[in-house]
């Protein structure tokens, strides 16, 4: 089941060394690079401050577009791994990129690290609902983020950005999260960070905003610790 019939394809199947070279070289020039917008770019870029991100080994979850590895090397990450339903070429020496099975199998067999952080910006929401062709599953999105869990090092970190406003979903499309998807979706997460304040947005009136697209993408900071 696709959105609309249309087949899912990453629009970069092919992440060259000078393209990705190409937007850090953006990035430290002052230039906004996320196909999301300055906003959504900036918030990205201010919950990085709160992670460590320099010589970490990084998990993208979910990444079309190069945007997000791209800030995570200018902020000196020594590797980024993507995960992605599409397959992606990437001639990159500092990221390796996945499918879903690929991931299982390096899992399997050893040869996948444990990585000190993973990154998601619009791409659990989906999880699950059969948007880009995979299996529809109501728990998609849990599964994903304790997946997340187990690959990343205790107090390891997540930068994780999804729909906020009233707790919905717009089937297939996406998930919307409010104060009770979010507590399931965080579940054994530590929150580190925000600058959101999600019983803002459980009111009736927020409600009818979401059926007309009233919600909007923040970034959550969280820490993976074992005692919380």
């Amino acid at each position: 089941m696709f959105r609309n019939g249309e087949t899912p394809f990453s629009k970069y199947a092919d992440w060259n060394k000078d393209m990705v070279q190409n937007l850090v070289t953006k990035i430290r020039h002052g230039i906004p690079i996320s196909p999301y917008g300055a906003k959504a770019y900036s918030k990205l870029k201010l919950a990085m401050h709160h992670a460590k991100i320099n010589g970490a080994l990084v998990l993208v979850i979910g990444s079309q577009e190069p945007w997000v590895e791209a800030m995570l090397l200018e902020q000196g990450a020594s590797h980024v791994s993507t995960l992605e339903y599409s397959s992606i070429k990437c001639d990159h020496p500092q990221i390796t990129t996945y499918t879903p099975p690929e991931l299982t199998a390096a899992f399997l067999d050893g040869t996948l690290p444990v990585f000190d952080g993973v990154v998601s910006f619009s791409s659990i929401e989906h999880s699950g609902l059969g948007r880009y062709g995979d299996a529809l599953n109501p728990y998609g999105d849990l599964i994903a983020m304790a997946r997340a869990w187990c690959l990343v090092k205790d107090l390891g970190f997540a930068l994780v950005g999804v729909p906020t406003g009233p707790d919905h979903v717009i089937f297939n499309l996406h998930r919307v999260y409010g104060p009770l998807m979010y507590s399931h979706l965080f579940a054994n997460w530590q929150q580190v960070y925000t600058d959101t304040d999600i019983n803002l947005y459980a009111s009736e009136k927020h409600r009818q905003r979401t059926f007309r697209g009233g919600f909007f993408q923040t970034v959550h900071v969280l820490r993976k610790n074992r005692t919380f």
